[in-house]
């Protein structure tokens, strides 16, 4: 649009909604939403255990909008051949998490997913600087991984900008997507630090109203 303010994407991340209802609140919020984020954690990687390829894959076949399955696991290279995901999903793994990077990008693209870079807060953008160019996508994890309802880290958005520079460098544009505790005291500054797509948790699904939480976050976002 040429207002001036870019359409940021988002994507309700499912780790804190209703688990015994999951269909019926992906039902409720996918008219609202670009996407829905998926986080799988191993107890390894992270300090905490969520969803294995199962429960991705029952999530996959009643969604129809585009999921991002972020692996906050150990040995992420394991889990492309498990997932049954739709063309156009997004498979993010850690750089921080293994150390066959080349081959699990390979193996996300034969499957026709979006592999993407996934940054922790201790992880600097000068790590994966050559890699830059490999993916189209790059999540930058804005708290400590592991678990929702965290502390924003504000001088995590400053990775954007220099993880876009890198790539202007190469002549290489991707999407920069942020994960973990954007909320509607925040969603501004990220959206005027460039980020294309956010991952929202309980600032939609730890308030009354999901629906009407996400639709405040857009305005205050100016999308």
């Amino acid at each position: 649009n040429n207002s001036g303010t870019k359409m940021i994407k988002i994507y309700p991340s499912l780790i804190d909604a209703d688990l015994l209802n999951l269909a019926d609140q992906i039902d409720l919020l996918e008219p609202h939403s670009d996407g829905f984020h998926l986080d799988v954690m191993d107890f390894h990687f992270v300090p905490n255990l969520t969803w294995g390829p199962s429960m991705i894959n029952a999530i996959a076949r009643h969604a129809t909008k585009q999921l991002c399955v972020h692996l906050m696991v150990n040995n992420p290279e394991i889990y492309p051949e498990r997932l049954n995901l739709r063309n156009g999903d997004i498979v993010s793994f850690h750089y921080a998490s293994t150390n066959f990077h080349k081959q699990i990008i390979n193996d996300i693209i034969e499957r026709n997913w979006i592999p993407s870079i996934a940054l922790g807060p201790s992880t600097p953008v000068d790590a994966i600087k050559r890699m830059i160019p490999l993916v189209p996508h790059i999540t930058v994890m804005t708290v400590e991984q592991g678990f929702s309802g965290q502390q924003f880290l504000p001088e995590a958005l400053n990775k954007v900008n220099k993880i876009k520079e890198v790539a202007a460098s190469y002549g290489h544009s991707l999407v920069v997507s942020v994960d973990g505790g954007v909320n509607a005291s925040n969603i501004q500054s990220v959206n005027q630090s460039g980020v294309d797509q956010v991952a929202v948790a309980s600032a939609i699904f730890k308030t009354d109203n999901p629906v009407l939480a996400i639709k405040e976050l857009r305005k205050l976002a100016g999308t």
